[in-house]
């Protein structure tokens, strides 16, 4: 094998198993080193077993581990790289070694329960040389023979140090075929979060629905009877002061988990009454229950690319605080929030002033937006379905829908997204921070936009605002995030 940099891969807590071997080797293509040298003290093995210049035993000492560093060092000033106790490595076992080993920096099998340990003491002498191995279960194993060592990859660090959090990039959306500016977030382990470029400084254009729009809206969902909650949707003239970025997707289950795994928060819902659920004996939603929360809704099959739903809005917001810490300073960033609904409406609308951003036919929902439709209908989930089929009975992964021209998923449909700031008539606006509402015009719980999946046209339209209670906490609500730079 190659190893092109004798610290690839070492920036994890241990080793990886061809490092372990090379620096066990001490650079050396010798098979064994102890043998190489008889008279050296280089490793302690349980007494009573075969060693060469190992102590003895003293007197009361049970068989165990000696401190480390009382034996001689090899030739790249390493020390106890055989004997004392096992090392785990981060590579999986694969009792016959793994035939599918890339040449060049191994890391072992990409699956698999057993981890690798090396250089262990509870053996004999013959398994005590550089390319001895054993797999144990990462989980359940553990014992006074069993240790560790710290590994640092330079290399790594300097890659990781090289790109700031968040970075600004530039990538082709393939459903559009269109570039686009993207400030992503490294979340860690794996988890990302992107949002897009909205150019909006300076844009003016109309919020909420006229009077025709209304009128069309009566006659098409309500039977011409007149809504009272219409009102509020009155149109307006706004123009925004500022660009922005908009999350690409609602926020992930996984996204959340990683917020929920570095700071240990708990959810109103988990401290409280619980969440809603799909209660399968029922064969419905239930709730409030202490059975359900962001992290199990009833539904086995929701993975963490899934929205994530069972939250407040300060739950939200709590996120959103999370993720500007996250901000290493190399990027300006002036704020980290739920987006005000001109933000959110000016976004979905992606320059329509239409009843969706793609028009005004219900039935292409199903092409840009997870709503009740047969697949709804066949599991008895909604009163008022459309005709098409978009798979999902329930919520859908984020993004598996067509985009909006500006590259933002699912701003119909799926699960509703909460907004920032004060619900009230259009005309008091404020004229900064891109109208977003501050002031309280008597009404002070929060707004979400954009409908669900258990809905149709009337609540997915671009201009619907829906009222909900303060701790309020939905199967089929969540949010999206909006960076000012």
């Amino acid at each position: 094998m190659i190893m092109r940099n004798r610290f690839k891969r070492m920036l994890v807590i241990v080793y990886v198993l061809a490092v372990w071997q090379n620096t066990g080797n001490a650079q050396s293509n010798n098979v064994d080193r102890i043998t190489d040298s008889p008279g050296m003290k280089l490793a302690y093995l349980s007494p009573g077993r075969f060693t060469t210049g190992s102590p003895k035993s003293e007197p009361g000492r049970e068989s165990s581990e000696t401190p480390v560093g009382q034996f001689t060092a090899h030739g790249l000033g390493l020390f106890n790289m055989y004997g004392n106790v096992w090392e785990w490595c981060e590579d999986r076992y694969a009792p016959n070694g793994d035939s599918n080993q890339k040449p060049v920096d191994p890391t072992g099998p990409a699956t698999g329960n057993a981890k690798v340990q090396r250089g262990g003491w509870s053996s004999d002498f013959k398994r005590l040389h550089s390319a001895s191995r054993v797999g144990r279960d990462a989980g359940p194993s553990h014992g006074y023979y069993q240790g560790f060592r710290v590994a640092f990859d330079p290399q790594a660090s300097d890659e990781r140090a090289a790109k700031s959090n968040p970075r600004v990039i530039t990538a082709r959306d393939a459903r559009l075929d269109n570039e686009f500016e993207y400030l992503v977030f490294d979340l860690g382990k794996g988890v990302e979060l992107r949002m897009v470029k909205v150019k909006a400084q300076g844009q003016t254009f109309r919020i909420g629905s006229s009077k025709p729009e209304q009128e069309a809206v009566n006659a098409k969902y309500f039977n011409g009877k007149q809504q009272a909650k219409l009102a509020m949707e009155d149109e307006h003239a706004v123009t925004l002061t500022d660009d922005f970025y908009l999350g690409q997707f609602e926020v992930t289950r996984g996204q959340f988990r990683r917020f929920v795994e570095e700071t240990g928060y708990q959810t109103i819902p988990e401290l409280t009454d619980g969440g809603k659920g799909w209660d399968a004996k029922e064969q419905k939603f239930v709730g409030a229950d202490k059975r359900f929360s962001w992290r199990d809704t009833g539904l086995d099959f929701q993975t963490d690319d899934y929205p994530v739903v069972n939250v407040a809005v300060d739950d939200a917001r709590e996120f959103c605080k999370w993720l500007r810490k996250q901000c290493d300073g190399r990027v300006t960033i002036r704020e980290v929030r739920l987006p005000g609904e001109a933000e959110w409406e000016f976004a979905c609308r992606a320059g329509s002033q239409s009843r969706f951003h793609f028009g005004d036919d219900d039935e292409r929902l199903v092409e840009f937006a997870n709503v009740a439709d047969a697949a709804a209908r066949e599991k008895k989930l909604a009163p008022v379905t459309l005709a098409g089929n978009d798979g999902f009975p329930f919520s859908a992964p984020v993004g598996r829908f067509k985009p909006n021209r500006l590259g933002l998923y699912d701003m119909h449909g799926n699960v509703w997204e909460f907004c920032e700031g004060y619900y009230g008539k259009y005309s008091a606006l404020p004229k900064e921070r891109n109208a977003l509402q501050t002031v309280q015009q008597g009404e002070g719980r929060p707004v979400m936009r954009g409908g669900a999946w258990h809905l149709t046209g009337s609540d997915c339209r671009c201009a619907n605002r829906f009222i909900v209670g303060s701790t309020g906490r939905y199967a089929t609500g969540g949010f999206r995030v909006i960076c000012m730079p």
